[in-house]
């Protein structure tokens, strides 16, 4: 029975052990984890949380190990007590939390102040109050366990084998428990200089310069970033005025400015950054820096120093100076053009433009989206597809240059003619990244190519009419006097036989003559001072054609007007199917032609398709035919339109708006197109 007493007392000692093993471990973690946010938040570099996920972790693994000695009724610690314990476990986790959370939205300040509040004091205070009084209570029943140990040892002195069993029992619970401790205190020790030669590496390897001193404004320690910026070493620095070392002055006045780590002191919270700061370093360099500062404290929020993190900022200071004068230099070249300069990052899908959109388009700041939507939903319906295309042939070829014109909505809904000129860059795979370009307002220049065809037109149809009408008053008039005369020769009976058949041939001759200058006047001059309809002059223009038979003609016009389309228009369009029969006749080889003039509110619509040959619209090289037909669409704003391929015909389509007021040569008037 001693025995059995005796191992079961050795197991007992053994747990309480163990038991107050976990309890040492778990409160040097709870220490750990405090210094880890205390550090974070009092110098700011989120290098000393490395080894906070792992604490918490072996607080919480150490206290279910002491759970399950009090559910297993094996605890030398009081339940209360242990239950007070782990509540203050479970708050100081929560709190070095906060704390945590505080450092990473850099808001150390407040970080500083909440571990330095009443709670926060209240709460480590209250760890360590409940840590001595369960340390005491398990070294208490320690003892006891011993003390009762050796008083059965002694009742039982007599008998020596007993005595003999005991004493190498207690023996080995000694140094089991002396190796227990020993290993602790090895691993322990390990653990914290592994901590500290962490702790040394950063602080070596950040390429912030870090200076902290005691509270007496003295240096401590300088790691090596700190010891290149000021040119002093830890060595020298060491113990000596922070002042002397660190040597700072206003970067624009070039006065000292107050020492940092005074006013740390001081106030006992974090100093933020120092704007235009000069450091100048031992040897005589002068740096640019950032820097700010924040208290050391002890778990009791006692100031014991400062520490200072900096850094040079010299050569991004310069980049921005040049930045600065980069744009410095782009504000000039957009104030000294009256183009609007913008650049459109094509990755982001951003556009920025100068402040010469305004004037350009008369756009308010607010309205200007830097989308390339809004620019894209501005772009004139007509020239949306053809820029489309443009910019993808340009992306598609890898072109750096651009040019191209379009119409652009303005604010009150007018459009207005644009020239774009960009550049284009491509990354290394060969997208495109980035368009810079200038929009160049050209509508009085177009205004003025408008003014100037049309000048040229009134002067062809002018001298057409008087081509016409010579032709038609004089020609025609000598023609018809040489046929008075003739008849007058036939009827007079003094002409023989044979010169009567030839002068009779000469009549017909002279009729036909007369008949083809006739048709030719009208050709030239379609209308007359009668009143004669654009269907009436069409159909004149085609007789010849169908009476020669070289293709079936399909011809429908709308009935309107003259008020409704004026004379200028219709003659315009006449012109037009005139230039494309021409160009039918000759290029075509067709067997059928369909010409419609229709009428719609906005605009009259010409077509004229041809079941021709066709051609290949990429081959297409414009002649002076199609380039007139354009240029008489240009004039009175309307656009132009060929579908064309080989082997199926040809289609010509032109839309001229109705409410275009066109000039004449003799005005001096701007166009007012509707491009709506």
């Amino acid at each position: 029975m001693q025995n059995k007493w005796l191992i079961a007392d050795y197991h007992k000692q053994h747990e309480m052990s163990v038991e107050q093993d976990k309890f040492e471990d778990m409160f040097l973690y709870i220490q750990s984890a405090e210094s880890a946010v205390r550090g974070f938040a009092g110098s700011g570099n989120p290098r000393f949380m490395a080894g906070y996920p792992s604490f918490i972790d072996s607080i919480r693994s150490n206290f279910r190990q002491l759970q399950k000695f009090q559910d297993l009724d094996h605890s030398s610690i009081d339940p209360v007590l242990f239950s007070t314990m782990g509540q203050l476990v479970k708050d100081k986790i929560v709190f070095t939390g906060q704390v945590k959370l505080l450092c990473e939205k850099n808001d150390f300040a407040a970080a500083i102040s909440l571990i330095s509040t009443e709670r926060g004091l209240l709460l480590t205070d209250s760890i360590l109050t409940v840590h001595q009084a369960a340390n005491d209570l398990m070294l208490h029943s320690l003892g006891q366990s011993k003390r009762t140990f050796n008083f059965e040892n002694n009742k039982y002195y007599n008998i020596a084998y007993w005595g003999i069993i005991t004493s190498l029992l207690f023996i080995a619970v000694v140094v089991f428990l002396l190796s227990r401790e020993i290993k602790r205190v090895q691993r322990i020790s390990k653990e914290m200089v592994l901590q500290k030669e962490h702790l040394g590496i950063t602080l070596k390897s950040i390429g912030e310069g870090l200076i902290t001193t005691g509270n007496d404004g003295n240096i401590i320690y300088m790691n090596p970033a700190a010891e290149h910026l000021t040119g002093w070493t830890n060595r020298e620095a060491k113990y000596k005025p922070l002042q002397i070392v660190y040597d700072v002055i206003h970067e624009e006045t070039g006065l000292p400015f107050e020492n940092i780590v005074n006013k740390i002191l001081q106030n006992g919270r974090r100093v933020e950054l120092q704007n235009h700061t000069i450091l100048r370093s031992k040897n005589g360099v002068n740096r640019v820096i950032n820097n700010g500062g924040s208290p050391l404290m002890d778990l009791e929020g006692t100031v014991l120093g400062a520490v200072l993190i900096f850094n040079d900022i010299t050569d991004r200071k310069k980049n921005e100076e040049k930045v600065k004068k980069a744009v410095e230099r782009y504000e000039i070249l957009s104030r000294a053009t009256s183009d609007t300069i913008w650049d459109w990052d094509i990755i982001q899908d951003t556009i920025l433009y100068n402040d010469n959109i305004t004037q350009m388009f008369g756009y308010q700041k607010g309205e200007i989206e830097n989308g390339s939507s809004w620019w894209k939903n501005n772009l004139h319906p007509d020239d949306y597809e053809n820029i489309s295309v443009v910019l993808d042939e340009t992306f598609k070829n890898m072109s750096q240059t651009i040019q191209f014109e379009y119409r652009y909505r303005c604010a009150d809904h007018s459009y207005k003619n644009i020239l774009d000129r960009a550049y284009v860059a491509y990354n290394a795979g060969g997208a495109p990244v980035r368009m810079i370009g200038a929009m160049q307002d050209i509508t009085k220049e177009k205004e003025h190519e408008r003014h100037i065809a049309i000048a040229i037109t009134d002067a062809q149809e002018k001298e057409r009419r008087e081509l016409g009408m010579e032709l038609h008053d004089n020609v025609n008039q000598l023609l018809g006097a040489t046929l008075l005369y003739m008849g007058v020769a036939i009827k007079s009976g003094n002409v023989g036989k044979e010169e009567n058949k030839i002068l009779k041939n000469c009549v017909d001759y002279i009729n036909e003559a007369i008949n083809e200058l006739r048709n030719l006047s009208h050709r030239l001059t379609p209308y007359s001072k009668e009143e004669v309809s654009l269907k009436n002059i069409i159909e004149i223009l085609i007789e010849p054609i169908q009476k020669a038979n070289l293709f079936e003609i399909d011809l429908h016009v709308d009935t309107f007007e003259n008020d409704v389309v004026d004379s200028d228009m219709q003659t315009n369009l006449y012109r037009i199917v005139q230039e494309q029969l021409t160009n039918i006749l000759k290029h075509a080889h067709a067997t059928e032609v369909k010409i419609f003039v229709r009428l719609t509110k906005e605009a009259i619509k010409l077509n004229i398709a041809d079941n021709g040959k066709g051609f290949d619209m990429l081959t297409l090289q414009d002649g002076i035919g199609l380039e007139n037909i354009k240029t008489r669409a240009e004039m009175f704003s309307g656009k132009c339109e060929i579908k064309s391929s080989p082997g199926n015909g040809c289609e010509l389509m032109v839309e001229l708006p109705l409410k275009t007021v066109r000039l004449k040569s003799s005005e001096k008037m701007l166009l007012t197109p509707n491009l709506s």
